[in-house]
């Protein structure tokens, strides 16, 4: 019974997780920068699951998706549409020829690889010209998270580097690419809050369940608070040179 129960547990856990209230406003703000259209090829780095990678596809793109992960791909070959294209595969080795994509999206995945300066070069060198690059970073370079709370996030998430502005815009310049626009997000002190919310609840089930009371808050809170200079999330729009 346990060993039907579990597996069945994580899937319904993995199909939950749409209902991730940050997860959607942060992709929310990434799918403005990236701008995808139908038609496309879009590959994304560090693609767990594979959500991203569905919602592409039913707006009529050619989605790819890439993670070192042997268990997440695995779940999104069995949760997500058939029409996907997912596969193992690390950013630093990324799979695919010179200029084969017309944008490439990573949410919240530099700041987990053991070389983030390589894996921008080589999502610069699968992307076309021009192409953009839509991504996230976990930075909590807000004053409202301590020392300690970032020590407990980079413990629990495995998180090898943080980012300021300042230091990804310049990795950024340096790997081929201009940095459009920029926007932090979750700097306020109820986003903070519902953050340490999330944290005590491991954003499990729990934190999920909360959708409803949670979504519309952090919503508002976004809505008033676009020209923060520090927050826990930094969302890029990024261009091929």
């Amino acid at each position: 019974m346990t060993m039907f129960f579990v597996p069945f547990a994580k899937l319904v856990l993995a199909k939950l997780q749409r209902f991730h209230s940050i997860r959607c406003i942060e992709l929310d703000v990434l799918t403005k920068y990236l701008s995808p259209k139908s038609g496309e090829k879009i590959i994304d780095i560090g693609c767990g699951k594979g959500f991203y990678c569905d919602f592409l596809f039913h707006k009529g793109i050619e989605a790819h998706g890439i993670d070192p992960s042997k268990r997440d791909i695995a779940f999104a070959q069995i949760i997500q549409h058939k029409g996907i294209h997912v596969q193992v595969a690390e950013g630093e080795a990324i799979p695919y020829k010179n200029s084969e994509f017309d944008r490439a999206v990573s949410v919240c995945v530099l700041e987990h690889t053991r070389d983030d300066k390589k894996v921008l070069q080589e999502v610069h060198r699968v992307l076309k010209k021009n192409g953009t690059f839509a991504l996230s970073v976990d930075t909590l370079d807000s004053p409202n998270y301590g020392v300690a709370y970032r020590a407990q996030h980079a413990k629990e998430h495995f998180v090898n580097q943080y980012y300021t502005r300042e230091k990804l815009v310049k990795l950024l310049q340096s790997t081929g690419f201009e940095v459009v626009d920029t926007q932090y997000l979750f700097g306020s002190g109820v986003a903070t809050r519902i953050m340490h919310v999330g944290s005590f609840f491991h954003f499990g089930f729990w934190f999920l369940a909360l959708f409803p009371i949670i979504y519309p808050i952090l919503w508002v809170d976004h809505q008033l608070n676009r020209t923060l200079s520090h927050g826990m999330i930094l969302v890029v729009h990024a261009r091929k040179k």
